[in-house]
């Protein structure tokens, strides 16, 4: 168990307990609740429906990742559309490269491709208003975390 300042105590599995792990039911273990808690969602949204009854999680969980064949292609013809605008083509130059900033991009417009799919995924502008939004409710999340329950509503 490590101390964590944010969220308190992050518990460290090895490995060999990732089957237990994944066998654990929703009552018991939750990502869900982990992430309204991360990101404190009751107070981080404007609106409760955000947070209450979501209907995301049933989506991948069940329809996506059932699917996901389906998007294999969409999904590498992102990752080399996204390599190229961000490292280039030039085989003979060297290029200073920024690996988490790419890293940032990419997750965004693979996750886009398949959610929004062309041309908005890459949409510099609604890219930039999506990945600021992310970061504007995490900021928020973590000022938030730093005051008492009792003062958080």
């Amino acid at each position: 168990v490590l101390p964590y300042f944010i969220n308190g105590p992050q518990v460290v599995l090895p490995p060999s307990q990732i089957p237990w792990l994944m066998e654990q039911p929703d009552d018991v273990l939750s990502q869900e609740a982990v992430n309204r808690e991360f990101l404190q969602a009751d107070y981080s949204f404007f609106h409760a429906n955000m947070v209450d009854g979501p209907v995301h999680p049933e989506i991948i969980q069940h329809q996506f990742t059932k699917k996901i064949g389906n998007f294999a292609d969409d999904i590498v013809d992102e990752v080399r559309a996204c390599l190229d605008d961000s490292w280039g083509t030039d085989t003979e130059e060297w290029r200073e490269v920024k690996v988490y900033d790419t890293m940032l991009l990419l997750i965004s417009r693979m996750s886009l491709r398949v959610f929004m799919g062309l041309p908005l995924c890459r949409d510099d502008t609604f890219i930039s208003i999506c990945g600021n939004y992310i970061r504007k409710v995490a900021l928020a999340a973590a000022a938030i975390c730093l005051f008492p329950d009792f003062l958080k509503p």
